[in-house]
């Protein structure tokens, strides 16, 4: 429906034509500040108009002029029909409630990953089981199951520019390689995997090279690091403090510190080790 504007009637023909709706382009009012709505203006509109036509109909009649009263009775009928009209349309044309229109802000937005327990023993047998007790690395991706959950669930291994019982860094060819194969079948980096040195849970914290390294992939990826030492116990871990979950599906992973992301795989020594788990190394 147009909006509609009037304006009052002089008591002859011309005029009381003049009562046709036409359009207006002032915005309509803003609805949080209580004025009223132009669908209620307009109403109000016609009734003032109305009301107008029927005190100057009376007076011409109380001074005995002849009115034409059919061209008033026209205007009088379309202005009824305009406050029937507004009147119904004042019934829905409503603001919402604040509360029933969503807010991005409550959308959730924390990161979930989903891993099963079997995914977590290859990827400790590889990364622990290199020969001389070097670290290895590899990159994780997986299916992106809605906005903010991914699993993990796939192994990339990548050559290794630089290895020693303290550090590994990934060849930047291999880890390039790697990538576009990943993006060949619409897949992304979601997790990057690495070993260190030690036992226990203390030493799969992550250094302050580790944290750089994901402070730079995060900008670009929805990454989540997990470390792993030989006795069994992983953590996984993010940049910064914002919040994440994990998810591990199966049995033998036990849970060490939920808060912590800490994890231990029971009887890490029975895993059996691939042929191939050197390859990648130069």
């Amino acid at each position: 429906m147009k909006p509609l504007c009037f304006r009052k009637k002089q008591p002859n023909a011309e005029s009381a034509r003049s009562t046709l709706p036409t359009e207006t382009t002032a915005p309509p009012p803003d609805l949080s500040t209580g004025e009223p709505s132009l669908v209620e203006r307009t109403r109000q509109s016609a009734i003032a108009t109305s009301t107008d036509l029927l005190r100057q109909v009376a007076e011409g009649i109380a001074q005995g002029s002849r009115t034409p009263l059919e061209e008033y009775l026209e205007s009088l009928w379309f202005l009824c029909d305009v406050v029937k009209v507004t009147h119904e349309a004042g019934k829905v044309i409503l603001p919402l409630p604040a509360s029933s229109v969503p807010s991005q802000a409550t959308t959730p937005t924390i990161p979930e990953y989903v891993v099963n327990a079997k995914f977590l023993s290859d990827c400790l047998a590889f990364l622990t089981s290199q020969p001389q007790g070097y670290e290895r690395l590899h990159i994780v991706s997986g299916s992106r199951l809605s906005p903010t959950c991914r699993t993990l669930d796939y192994m990339s291994k990548v050559a290794l520019a630089a290895q020693s019982a303290i550090g590994a860094t990934a060849n930047d060819y291999s880890l390039r390689q790697a990538l576009l194969e990943l993006d060949a079948f619409g897949m992304a980096l979601y997790g990057l995997f690495h070993s260190h040195p030690g036992a226990g849970a203390s030493h799969t914290r992550p250094s302050s090279i580790d944290l750089e390294t994901h402070e730079r992939y995060e900008r670009r990826y929805p990454l989540v690091g997990c470390i792993f030492v030989r006795d069994g116990y992983l953590r996984f871990f993010r940049h910064g403090d914002e919040p994440f979950t994990i998810t591990i599906y199966g049995k033998g992973v036990q849970t060490i510190n939920g808060d912590e992301h800490v994890y231990k795989i029971q009887n890490p020594s029975s895993r059996v080790v691939s042929y191939d788990t050197i390859e990648t190394e130069e």
